[in-house]
């Protein structure tokens, strides 16, 4: 069993939210629970989903899945183990060199501050995989921030000239005044 934090944003293109992510999250699986909360983020709703799935069952034994979800020379079925190295190696930032760990932690201090000076949680402003993206890409330039995955103009009108002052070594406290104010 799963659970998974969605975060879906109002499109008013589709005039809905975009359920496109949740589909994508839920297909093949069996949902046990799911709750809702809707906020607001700079006048455009948001819908926060707290989803808990059971995979699905594997396949019949030797199978082709049923094979790579079962742990090397265990029965085929059981689900594969992971080690407290592998599970680390599964985040975000496990990528970033040393250099790009210290930008990465510079973006959480500016994205945990202004989180909580706008009083919503800091996933809003920037996801850590956005933040991996961001420093991995080294934007130099809104225009090439606004470019990536997850970073809309939304983002980068609001929070794109802090975001480039912590890439570029400005300190958490002078990245917040550099934002321009809406």
């Amino acid at each position: 069993m799963r659970v998974h934090l969605l975060t879906l944003r109002y499109s008013s293109t589709l005039g809905a939210f975009d359920t496109a992510p949740l589909t994508a999250l839920t297909h093949g699986c069996e949902v046990v629970a799911f709750r809702e909360h809707f906020f607001q983020v700079a006048d455009v709703p948001h819908a926060l989903c707290v989803v808990t799935v059971h995979d699905p069952p594997p396949l019949a034994q030797g199978g082709h899945e049923a094979r790579s979800r079962a742990d090397h020379g265990a029965p085929s079925g059981l689900p594969r183990t992971r080690t407290p190295r592998e599970s680390r190696d599964l985040r975000p930032f496990a990528a970033l060199d040393e250099a790009q760990r210290q930008l990465f932690n510079r973006l959480r201090e500016w994205r945990s501050a202004t989180a909580k000076s706008e009083g919503v949680p800091p996933y809003v402003l920037l996801t850590n995989r956005e933040a991996v993206r961001i420093i991995l890409a080294a934007p130099d330039s809104l225009t090439t921030l606004g470019q990536l995955e997850g970073i809309g103009a939304s983002k980068v009108t609001r929070y794109g000239h802090a975001i480039l002052g912590c890439l570029q070594g400005a300190p958490v406290a002078s990245a917040q005044a550099a934002e321009p104010t809406s």
